[in-house]
C-alpha cells in the first residue's frame, strides 16, 4: 500500500460516502459527497497507474442536495454514477457518464414522474456494460423497489417497478449476469418482522413476481446478492431468532427457481452478523462477516466453489488486538480479495487491510491509514493485475475527509 491521500482539501465542510470503481488497466475514479457551505455535491477524481489524483471536479449541477453516489466501471474505462437528489420537495434518482479521453457528461434524472422520495440507490454492471440501478421509493405510505436500466449504446431505460406491496420494501441490491438477467433482493416487513424477498429480471422481458426466500421466524438483515456467469445467484443475509443472529444464505438457479434457506455459519458463541459477498470470474464465491467469540469481533470467511461446495470457515483477521468492524471486501477475476476492517482504539477508528491471494490464502492484516482522527466508511477495488485502491471518510477534529491510497 502506497501513502494516504487527502483527495479534497475544503476543511470547512463534510466530505462523506466515499465509493471507488477500476478498470483493467488500473485507472480509478472516486466519487463522494461534499458540503460547499449550502448544500451538498456529487465530486469525483481519478487516478491512473503511478499517477497522482486529478484535482476533484463537481459531477452534477443541480440546486438540491446531493447524495450517497454509487460508482461502476467498465473494462473500457467508461463508468456510471447514480445518486439521489433533492429538488425542493423530494430526493430523486439521477445519474451521469464518464467517457474515458472525453470525460463527464450531464447529469439526468433516471426515474419519472414525482413518485415520493428516493434513498440507497445502489449499481452493478457486467463484463458487457449492461447496468442496473435499483432503489427504494416512498409512495405515500411506504417505499417499493424501482429499477432502471443502462447501456452505453442506447442510455438509460424507463425506471419500473420491482416489487409493490403494501408493507416497507428497503435496502434493496442487485447483481447482472453476463447475458443481462439480473437478481434483485431486499428486505421487507411483514406486519410481525422483516424477511428477505427476491425478484428477477429477464433481459428484453422485464421483472418477474417477488417472493420472499426464507421463512424462518426471526427479524433478518439487509441481504447481499451475486450471480455467477450461468444466471445462478446466491444471497446472504443475518437474521436473529430470539436468542442469536446467524448468517443464512440461499441460492437461485434459473432452472429450479430459490432453493430453501441454509445456515451459513452454526458457532452458538455469538452474533455473526453484516455479512458481505463477492464473485470471481471462475464462479467462486466469497462471504465475509462479523463474529462475536465471546470477548470481541473477528472477521470470518467462507468460499463456495461451484464444483466442491461451501469450504470451511476462516479468519480473514487474526493480527488485530481489539474488535474487528468489517467495512468492504472485493474480489477480483481471479479470486484474489481485499477486505477493510476497522479497528476501535480509544475514540478513534484505523482501517486495517487484508488481502487473500487464490495460491496462498489470508494474508495478516495491515495497517493502511496512519491520521489521527476517526475513520469509517472504507471502500476497496481491485482490479485482475494486482491494482487496489482504498478510501474513506475521516474526521480531523472539525469535518470528515476524504481520504485514499493505491496498491500496485
Amino acid at each position: 500500500w502506497k501513502i494516504q491521500t487527502l483527495l479534497e482539501t475544503d476543511d470547512a465542510n463534510w466530505a462523506e460516502n466515499v465509493d471507488l470503481a477500476i478498470d483493467p488497466k488500473g485507472n480509478i475514479i472516486a466519487v463522494w459527497q461534499q458540503n460547499d457551505g449550502t448544500r451538498y455535491n456529487i465530486l469525483s477524481s481519478r487516478h491512473e497507474p503511478e499517477g497522482g489524483w486529478t484535482t476533484p471536479v463537481a459531477i452534477e449541477n443541480d440546486t438540491g442536495d446531493a447524495q450517497k453516489p454509487k460508482i461502476v466501471m467498465h473494462k473500457n474505462g467508461n463508468a456510471v454514477v447514480v445518486w439521489s437528489q433533492y429538488d425542493g420537495s423530494e430526493y430523486s434518482a439521477w445519474a451521469n457518464t464518464y467517457i474515458k479521453n472525453s470525460g463527464w457528461g450531464v447529469s439526468q434524472k433516471i426515474e419519472t414522474g414525482n413518485l415520493g422520495g428516493v434513498n440507497l440507490i445502489k449499481i452493478s454492471t457486467n463484463r458487457q456494460g449492461n447496468v442496473m440501478a435499483i432503489w427504494q421509493q416512498y409512495n405515500g405510505s411506504d417505499n417499493d423497489i424501482w429499477a432502471n436500466t443502462f447501456t452505453f449504446d442506447s442510455g438509460w431505460g424507463t425506471a419500473e417497478l420491482v416489487e409493490q406491496h403494501s408493507q416497507n420494501a428497503e435496502n434493496p441490491e442487485v447483481a447482472i449476469d453476463p447475458t443481462g438477467n439480473a437478481i434483485a433482493v431486499w428486505y421487507q416487513h411483514d406486519g410481525v418482522r422483516t424477511n428477505v424477498w427476491a425478484n428477477r429480471y429477464v433481459y428484453g422481458t422485464g421483472w418477474e413476481s417477488a417472493a420472499t426466500i426464507e421463512t424462518q421466524d426471526g427479524y433478518a438483515s439487509p441481504p447481499m446478492i451475486v450471480v455467477d456467469s450461468s444466471g445462478n445467484g446466491i444471497a446472504v443475509w443475518s437474521q436473529y431468532d430470539g436468542l442469536r443472529t446467524d448468517v443464512w444464505y440461499n441460492s437461485y438457479s434459473p432452472s429450479s427457481g430459490w432453493a430453501n434457506a441454509q445456515l451459513l455459519e452454526n458457532d452458538n458463541s455469538g452474533a455473526a452478523m453484516e455479512p458481505q459477498i463477492a464473485i470471481d470470474g471462475a464462479d467462486n464465491v466469497l462471504v465475509v462477516w462479523s463474529q462475536n467469540d465471546g470477548s470481541k469481533n473477528n472477521i470470518l470467511s467462507r468460499r463456495y466453489n461451484p464444483l466442491s461446495g461451501w469450504n470451511t470457515i476462516e479468519y480473514v483477521e487474526t493480527n488485530i488486538s481489539n474488535s474487528a468492524i468489517l467495512d468492504s471486501v472485493a474480489v477480483n477475476y481471479q479470486g484474489d480479495a481485499i477486505v477493510l476492517i476497522g479497528e476501535k482504539v480509544g475514540l478513534e477508528q484505523n482501517i486495517w487491510a487484508s488481502q487473500y491471494t487464490h495460491n496462498r490464502g489470508w494474508s495478516s492484516a495491515e495497517l493502511i491509514e496512519h491520521n489521527a482522527g476517526d475513520s469509517i466508511y472504507s471502500r476497496v477495488i481491485i482490479n485482475n493485475n494486482g491494482y487496489a485502491a482504498a478510501a474513506w471518510q475521516q474526521y480531523d477534529s472539525d469535518p470528515y475527509n476524504i481520504w485514499a491510497t493505491v496498491f500496485y
